[in-house]
């Protein structure tokens, strides 16, 4: 009460930090200070935010499984070397001596690598 619209707006955007909420608000205090068409300014940056949930929508879909393969990836070798230990016997015994740790903790070491860097290539932002 008693506060002028624009002063109410730039509170409300401070704490709100969603992007398209600021992009929203910025809008509206331009188009209050320079006039014009409300009705098209405010059509146009709907339509603006519906593309932009659209292609929010279509990277998901084109990502989605480079993400279930950066937790594959890092699965199926460890579910190869407990296979090739039940078929034969002793199969992971070198793992444990001096060299074969050193193998382990590469092996183990990429494992972690490749789910990271799927997961970055993957994470994209619009």
């Amino acid at each position: 009460m008693g506060v002028t619209l624009e002063n109410a707006l730039r509170t409300v955007q401070k704490r709100n930090k969603s992007r398209d909420f600021n992009l929203f608000i910025a809008t509206l205090l331009i188009q209050k200070k320079t006039g014009g068409n409300l009705a098209l300014t405010l059509e146009t940056m709907a339509n603006t935010f519906e593309d932009r949930k659209v292609l929010n929508q279509i990277i998901k879909t084109m990502t989605s499984e480079q993400k279930y393969i950066s937790l594959i990836v890092p699965i199926l070798p460890i579910f190869l070397l407990l296979v090739m230990n039940n078929v034969i016997d002793g199969f992971i015994d070198p793992l444990w001596s001096g060299f074969g740790l050193v193998i382990l903790v590469l092996f183990l070491a990429a494992i972690v690598l490749s789910f990271i860097l799927i997961r970055k290539i993957t994470d994209i932002k619009v």
